[in-house]
């Protein structure tokens, strides 16, 4: 686990994706809150089937943010998906605390091994899909919301979620953004047959002893200006890295979203926000009524950005992961056996 003070860069920019939420509401009454007047029968239907769940605390409150693949151009949208539409790549939870305005963030990794009710065990970024499966236009949000308040021991009280296609969009929307390393970057396993000749941050590897013949994502060292589909491969690649490493670049991407936002005037520019939210219609996904988003707002408002924590569930030395193998498929435990020091991190970190 990696604890960080006075870390604000990635805050921003969940507060810019709610409140995307919140201006939906009150645009013309167009809303992202897809589930909209079912989101309260969905919980009720999947709490009932864990054995139980933590209370509603008064004195905070705990958004769930899911990062998911989404469509593709030419697949069909109908019916819940088949091909990882709903696998989420990213899982992170942002507590409030009312009563000292203290905020903090909490990545938990895709590879972490759950029981989910009335399925078995499973990783925890397939929750969504197989929600949807289950109750499609919702129960994914509600599932993966349900196993995130079993895991941590504390009431999610609601949950947000934005797909790749979302992401790009608002990249394409704000110019670009501007990527900087202190090493080269490659990633030379997972996208071997994506490259094409002539574009930025793709080389061709001939074939060795150890390596097929295919691309390799490369970014060099220094100042790396990326579109958003270059973004996107960044943000994603994870075979030649780690899972860790993986999260640590979205974090970095996010960051360079919210500065060249800032920089942009985009989140004080009504005109500039409005046409954000006409791309991204139906690309965000969430369970906040208007009500509970002006309350929403007002916490997030008077919350101590300066002082944010942020901790990701890891397997460094002091973390409180463990790697495993089930079946032949890499999956990560709790260290202690159980999810006790798990979910005292979850329940101290903003008290």
């Amino acid at each position: 686990m990696v604890l960080l003070k006075k870390r604000t860069f990635i805050i921003i920019p969940i507060i810019f994706f709610i409140g995307l939420a919140a201006l939906f509401v009150y645009k013309g009454g167009r809303t992202v809150t897809i589930i909209g007047n079912n989101s309260s029968g969905f919980w009720k239907e999947t709490a009932a089937i864990f054995d139980s769940l933590p209370e509603p605390e008064e004195d905070r409150i705990d958004i769930l943010i899911v990062g998911i693949r989404g469509f593709q151009d030419g697949e069909d949208r109908s019916e819940g998906g088949s091909n990882g539409e709903y696998l989420a790549d990213t899982i992170i939870l942002a507590s409030f605390n009312k009563e000292n305005d203290r905020a903090a963030l909490i990545s938990i990794p895709r590879d972490l091994y759950v029981d989910i009710p009335e399925y078995g065990m499973e990783k925890i970024n397939s929750a969504y899909a197989i929600g949807e499966a289950r109750q499609y236009g919702g129960g994914g949000l509600q599932l993966t919301r349900a196993l995130v308040s079993a895991i941590s021991g504390v009431y999610v009280d609601h949950v947000v979620s934005v797909d790749f296609e979302g992401f790009e969009k608002i990249i394409d929307q704000i110019g670009g953004i501007v990527i900087y390393r202190d090493t080269p970057f490659v990633e030379g396993k997972q996208w071997i047959h994506d490259g094409q000749e002539g574009k930025r941050y793709w080389r061709f590897r001939q074939e060795s002893t150890t390596t097929e013949a295919g691309w390799e994502f490369y970014v060099p060292k220094g100042e790396n200006i990326m579109n958003s589909e270059e973004a996107l491969y960044y943000a994603r690649s994870r075979y030649s890295s780690s899972d860790f490493d993986r999260m640590r670049r979205q974090q970095e991407v996010i960051s360079m979203i919210k500065s060249k936002a800032l920089n942009l005037g985009v989140i004080a520019n009504p005109v500039k926000i409005f046409g954000i939210l006409d791309t991204l219609e139906n690309n965000v996904r969430s369970d906040i009524g208007v009500s509970q988003m002006k309350e929403l707002l007002f916490i997030i408002q008077k919350a101590k950005i300066q002082d944010l924590k942020k901790a990701v569930l890891d397997t460094s030395d002091d973390g409180l992961l463990v790697e495993d193998r089930v079946e032949g498929r890499f999956v990560l435990l709790p260290k202690d056996g159980d999810y006790s020091q798990i979910r005292e991190l979850f329940k101290s970190i903003v008290e």
